[in-house]
Protein backbone atom coordinates (compact mmCIF):
# COMPACT_ATOMS: atom_id res chain seq x y z
CA UNK A 1 0.00 0.00 0.00
CA UNK A 2 1.12 3.57 -0.57
CA UNK A 3 -0.44 6.46 0.74
CA UNK A 4 -1.44 9.04 -1.80
CA UNK A 5 -2.10 12.60 -1.07
CA UNK A 6 -4.00 14.13 -3.47
CA UNK A 7 -3.88 18.18 -2.97
CA UNK A 8 -6.03 20.85 -4.63
CA UNK A 9 -3.85 24.09 -5.51
CA UNK A 10 -3.75 26.81 -2.74
CA UNK A 11 -6.18 29.82 -4.02
CA UNK A 12 -4.29 31.47 -7.14
CA UNK A 13 -4.52 34.97 -8.92
CA UNK A 14 -7.49 35.97 -10.89
CA UNK A 15 -7.42 35.51 -14.13
CA UNK A 16 -6.94 38.34 -16.50
CA UNK A 17 -6.95 39.09 -20.20
CA UNK A 18 -3.51 39.36 -20.03
CA UNK A 19 -2.43 36.27 -18.03
CA UNK A 20 -3.46 32.76 -19.35
CA UNK A 21 -4.82 30.54 -16.78
CA UNK A 22 -1.90 28.17 -17.14
CA UNK A 23 0.51 31.54 -16.04
CA UNK A 24 -1.61 32.06 -12.82
CA UNK A 25 0.12 32.09 -9.16
CA UNK A 26 -0.49 31.53 -6.03
CA UNK A 27 -1.68 34.58 -4.21
CA UNK A 28 -0.10 35.86 -0.57
CA UNK A 29 -2.78 34.03 1.22
CA UNK A 30 -2.71 30.64 -0.50
CA UNK A 31 0.85 30.41 -0.07
CA UNK A 32 0.48 31.38 4.12
CA UNK A 33 -2.66 28.90 4.10
CA UNK A 34 -1.01 26.23 2.70
CA UNK A 35 2.26 26.22 4.92
CA UNK A 36 -0.39 26.24 7.59
CA UNK A 37 -1.84 22.86 6.09
CA UNK A 38 1.66 21.62 6.04
CA UNK A 39 1.79 21.48 9.49
CA UNK A 40 -0.63 18.94 9.93
CA UNK A 41 0.43 16.98 6.82
CA UNK A 42 3.99 16.48 8.38
CA UNK A 43 2.24 15.52 11.74
CA UNK A 44 0.08 13.27 9.29
CA UNK A 45 2.76 11.72 7.19
CA UNK A 46 5.44 10.49 9.96
CA UNK A 47 7.24 7.15 9.52
CA UNK A 48 6.02 4.58 7.17
CA UNK A 49 2.98 7.16 5.73
CA UNK A 50 5.96 10.04 4.70
CA UNK A 51 5.33 11.61 1.55
CA UNK A 52 8.67 10.35 -0.91
CA UNK A 53 7.23 12.19 -4.20
CA UNK A 54 5.12 15.09 -5.13
CA UNK A 55 4.02 14.76 -8.74
CA UNK A 56 1.93 18.11 -9.82
CA UNK A 57 0.38 19.90 -12.80
CA UNK A 58 2.74 21.55 -14.80
CA UNK A 59 0.05 25.02 -14.05
CA UNK A 60 2.34 27.29 -12.27
CA UNK A 61 -0.24 27.43 -9.38
CA UNK A 62 0.35 24.02 -8.91
CA UNK A 63 4.17 23.93 -8.77
CA UNK A 64 4.25 26.37 -6.35
CA UNK A 65 2.19 24.64 -4.15
CA UNK A 66 3.77 21.46 -4.81
CA UNK A 67 7.51 23.38 -3.85
CA UNK A 68 5.49 24.74 -0.82
CA UNK A 69 4.68 21.26 -0.16
CA UNK A 70 8.14 19.96 -0.22
CA UNK A 71 9.85 22.53 1.45
CA UNK A 72 7.76 22.47 4.17
CA UNK A 73 7.84 18.49 4.87
CA UNK A 74 11.73 18.73 4.49
CA UNK A 75 11.32 16.59 1.13
CA UNK A 76 14.67 16.92 -1.35
CA UNK A 77 13.96 15.19 -4.01
CA UNK A 78 12.44 17.13 -7.15
CA UNK A 79 9.11 17.75 -8.06
CA UNK A 80 7.67 16.08 -10.77
CA UNK A 81 5.67 17.72 -13.47
CA UNK A 82 3.63 15.68 -15.42
CA UNK A 83 0.95 17.23 -18.22
CA UNK A 84 -1.48 14.32 -17.60
CA UNK A 85 -2.48 15.36 -14.36
CA UNK A 86 -4.38 18.59 -15.76
CA UNK A 87 -6.12 16.92 -18.34
CA UNK A 88 -5.89 12.76 -17.85
CA UNK A 89 -7.51 10.81 -20.77
CA UNK A 90 -9.78 8.79 -18.33
CA UNK A 91 -9.06 8.56 -14.51
CA UNK A 92 -7.38 4.72 -14.88
CA UNK A 93 -4.25 6.88 -16.70
CA UNK A 94 -3.80 8.60 -13.58
CA UNK A 95 -3.91 5.66 -12.05
CA UNK A 96 -1.12 4.14 -13.92
CA UNK A 97 0.86 7.27 -12.89
CA UNK A 98 0.50 6.67 -9.35
CA UNK A 99 0.90 2.79 -10.00
CA UNK A 100 3.77 2.65 -11.92
CA UNK A 101 6.43 4.53 -8.59
CA UNK A 102 8.71 2.69 -7.46
CA UNK A 103 8.09 0.40 -4.95
CA UNK A 104 9.97 2.57 -2.40
CA UNK A 105 7.48 5.32 -2.58
CA UNK A 106 5.75 4.77 0.81
CA UNK A 107 3.66 7.93 0.42
CA UNK A 108 3.23 10.32 -3.05
CA UNK A 109 1.46 13.24 -3.79
CA UNK A 110 -0.78 14.32 -6.30
CA UNK A 111 -1.16 18.28 -6.64
CA UNK A 112 -3.85 19.07 -9.26
CA UNK A 113 -7.11 20.81 -10.14
CA UNK A 114 -10.82 20.83 -9.73
CA UNK A 115 -13.37 18.80 -10.89
CA UNK A 116 -10.73 15.95 -11.63
CA UNK A 117 -9.76 16.00 -7.81
CA UNK A 118 -13.09 14.99 -6.73
CA UNK A 119 -13.98 13.13 -9.97
CA UNK A 120 -10.35 10.99 -9.38
CA UNK A 121 -11.08 10.24 -5.60
CA UNK A 122 -14.56 9.31 -6.32
CA UNK A 123 -13.19 7.05 -8.68
CA UNK A 124 -10.63 5.35 -6.37
CA UNK A 125 -13.27 5.21 -3.39
CA UNK A 126 -15.75 3.50 -5.97
CA UNK A 127 -18.59 6.01 -5.19
CA UNK A 128 -20.26 7.88 -7.32
CA UNK A 129 -19.16 11.61 -6.77
CA UNK A 130 -16.96 12.99 -3.65
CA UNK A 131 -18.41 15.32 -0.84
CA UNK A 132 -17.27 18.00 -0.71
CA UNK A 133 -15.87 19.04 -3.76
CA UNK A 134 -11.85 19.59 -3.19
CA UNK A 135 -11.52 22.80 -2.22
CA UNK A 136 -8.39 25.20 -2.81
CA UNK A 137 -5.45 24.16 -0.69
CA UNK A 138 -7.55 20.82 0.60
CA UNK A 139 -5.22 17.26 0.80
CA UNK A 140 -7.17 14.04 1.13
CA UNK A 141 -4.66 10.84 2.08
CA UNK A 142 -6.03 7.70 0.60
CA UNK A 143 -4.02 4.27 1.27
CA UNK A 144 -3.81 3.20 -2.43
CA UNK A 145 -3.29 -0.69 -3.62
CA UNK A 146 -1.05 -0.50 -7.00
CA UNK A 147 -2.68 -4.31 -7.75
CA UNK A 148 -6.34 -2.93 -7.39
CA UNK A 149 -5.53 0.26 -8.64
CA UNK A 150 -8.21 1.09 -5.66
CA UNK A 151 -7.88 3.29 -2.19
CA UNK A 152 -8.94 3.56 1.07
CA UNK A 153 -9.84 7.22 2.55
CA UNK A 154 -7.49 7.59 5.44
CA UNK A 155 -7.75 11.88 6.33
CA UNK A 156 -8.44 15.14 5.04
CA UNK A 157 -6.94 18.38 5.76
CA UNK A 158 -9.42 21.47 5.49
CA UNK A 159 -7.78 24.41 4.62
CA UNK A 160 -9.91 26.47 6.69
CA UNK A 161 -8.75 26.69 10.42
CA UNK A 162 -6.63 24.25 9.56
CA UNK A 163 -8.27 21.44 10.81
CA UNK A 164 -7.78 17.54 9.76
CA UNK A 165 -11.00 15.26 9.97
CA UNK A 166 -10.76 11.32 9.86
CA UNK A 167 -14.83 10.71 8.10
CA UNK A 168 -15.98 12.29 4.64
Amino acid sequence: MTRLVLVRHGDAEEGTAGLPDAHRGLTAHGRSALRRSCALLSQACTGDGSIDLIITSPLVRAVQTAEIIAHEIGLERPVWAREVIVRPPTLADLSALVADCAPSVRGLAIVGHEPTLSSYAAYLLERQNFPPPFRKGMMVAMAFDAASRKAEFEWSILPSGPTQTHSL
